[in-house]
């Protein structure tokens, strides 16, 4: 499986939802800002544990992008796994 697909995988988990739908409304949608935060700490966590590097998803550099990577669960799954790419080539 293709590290994008286990990181769209670990969202979906965490949502657990059945209908798997990459455009979803994430923040504001399904999540409120508690959600969200919940959302994205246990998000770091697992990346932690599967790929064995630590990223920071809410951070000064997502909060200053132009389109929210929080949209929905496809701009967040590109974020992560961007993160995540980053990290690995450090």
């Amino acid at each position: 499986m293709e590290r994008k697909q286990i990181i769209e995988n670990l969202i979906f988990n965490k949502l657990a939802k059945e209908d798997r739908y990459n455009n979803i409304q994430l923040f504001n949608g399904i999540l409120d800002s508690l959600g969200l935060v919940n959302l994205l700490v246990d998000l770091e966590y697992d990346i932690n544990d599967m790929f064995n590097i630590t990223i920071v998803i809410a951070s000064d550099r997502t909060m200053s992008c132009k389109h929210s990577p929080f949209s929905t669960v496809q701009t967040l799954t590109d974020f992560i796994d961007m993160l995540v790419e980053e990290k690995i080539n450090e």
